[in-house]
């Protein structure tokens, strides 16, 4: 047990009477070791906020650095491949220009042919004079006498029965007469038809 008092005064001072106090000491140590529980089982969220905000902290600061450095090796390899794209294109550019070759393409789904101003000059014209150039436009420039030749060999190259289309014809010059020309090409990309 455990026995206390303490003196109790009056309004007007003067001592009025004694408190005494008898407790069970094993109650009270009880309640003290409790007391002392509950406040380190209070504690304990807060530590673990206090170690875990450290770690998280730097685990997302980890994953930042690492998609950052991502980011940045995926920029310097798409720059890379820009500049290998461009310097192709640059060395495309002057085989074209050396050679003096004329150039086209023909997009069969859509009857568009593309062409370089060098394709356009062999038969007297610019790109702009010339316009939109289709297959029709471009029959109408051929020589009648070669007119089935070419598309039948053409027609052989679409089948797949020609690696290359390569043959020799004659073209309408601006100013009315013939000239040669001389083309080779070859299907790129084939659909299911």
């Amino acid at each position: 047990f455990m026995t206390g008092y303490a003196p109790f005064y009056g309004a007007d001072g003067r001592q009025a009477g004694v408190i005494a106090l008898d407790l069970d000491a094993a109650a009270f140590v009880g309640r003290m070791v409790a007391a002392r529980n509950q406040a380190l089982l209070g504690l304990l969220p807060a530590t673990l906020i206090v170690l875990g905000l450290p770690i998280a902290f730097y685990r997302t600061r980890l994953r930042g650095l690492a998609a950052a450095r991502g980011a940045q090796e995926a920029a310097v390899e798409a720059a890379h491949k820009a500049d290998v794209l461009a310097l192709e294109r640059r060395r495309l550019a002057n085989v074209i220009r050396g050679t003096d070759v004329g150039t086209w393409e023909w997009h069969i789904g859509s009857g568009e042919v593309l062409i370089n101003e060098r394709w356009a000059g062999m038969v007297g014209h610019t790109t702009e004079s010339l316009g939109p150039v289709t297959v029709s436009a471009w029959q109408e420039l051929l020589h009648p006498e070669d007119t089935g030749r070419v598309m039948s060999r053409l027609e052989a190259s679409f089948a797949g029965l020609l690696n290359v289309y390569e043959i020799d014809f004659r073209m309408r010059h601006r100013e009315g007469h013939w000239v040669w020309i001389s083309a080779r090409g070859n299907v790129i990309e084939r659909d299911a038809e």
